[in-house]
């Protein structure tokens, strides 16, 4: 049986930067959002063709519809046979919401489970780039830094506690069950120098006996791009309204 990895986040912290970190090691396959119901064209692409096949026999489905639906609604049988026929270690990302809505918490008392925890100390940055992605549909490798918008306070607010209270929830359900996770920030790990948090990350996996093994000539990609550039007082329209909510 292989052994997950799973980075904990929510979206705009980072995220697909860490995922594509890990593409300079040999023995780790970047599965990124399994449980994302609107990645559907993108999902298993780092499935191959055979693993494909067993996929369809294991489910009894001969469409790729119907072998996500099927995928998704037992998220822990699906692991497991992942886990089965894929030998390197399998990294995997969730989404805030995602450990409700596919009632993954059963990953916290699996075995060969092991956990980054990603998050954005500058709330507002990550706020705004949220809602600048959602409104020119652009997540990943594409500037929308000229893009200026307005932020209804209330529902920053909202938001803020959600945030809060996803991160203090995981964090406490991994340290109920004593487990080593790797916490990491945008502010200080992401973006910066691929080298250093690639010693982060090995530093934590040798701690945890995670063999992780380097590709011949650091051989690994980074694919996204900083996306927002400018200062959030030249972002936000209203921001003098917010500035108090500010962290």
């Amino acid at each position: 049986m292989s052994k997950n990895i799973f980075i904990l986040s929510e979206r705009r912290t980072g995220s697909n930067y860490l995922c594509d970190t890990f593409t300079y090691y040999d023995n780790v396959r970047v599965m990124n959002e399994l449980f994302n119901r609107l990645n559907k064209v993108e999902k298993f692409d780092d499935v191959y063709d055979n693993e494909h096949e067993m996929l369809y026999k294991f489910f009894k489905v001969s469409t790729f519809d119907s072998l996500v639906n099927a995928f998704l609604s037992n998220p822990q049988k699906s692991l497991t046979f992942l886990s089965g026929i894929i030998p390197c270690y399998k990294l995997i990302k969730i989404q805030d919401d995602q450990l409700k809505e596919f009632k993954l918490n059963f990953i916290f008392d699996e075995e060969d489970s092991f956990f980054i925890v990603l998050k954005r100390q500058q709330k507002i940055y990550q706020y705004v780039s949220d809602i600048i992605s959602e409104k020119t549909k652009q997540w990943h490798s594409v500037d929308t830094s000229d893009v200026t918008i307005t932020v209804d306070r209330r529902n920053f607010e909202l938001w803020l506690e959600r945030s809060n209270n996803y991160y203090n929830e995981i964090t406490s359900i991994l340290r109920d069950r004593n487990i080593d996770f790797l916490s990491l920030t945008y502010e200080n790990d992401i973006g910066h120098n691929v080298d250093r948090l690639l010693e982060k990350i090995e530093t934590w996996a040798v701690n945890n006996d995670l063999n992780l093994i380097r590709k011949a000539n650091n051989d690994g990609y980074i694919s996204v791009i900083k996306q927002n550039k400018r200062d959030i007082l030249n972002i936000v329209k209203n921001y003098k309204e917010i500035e108090d909510l500010v962290v």
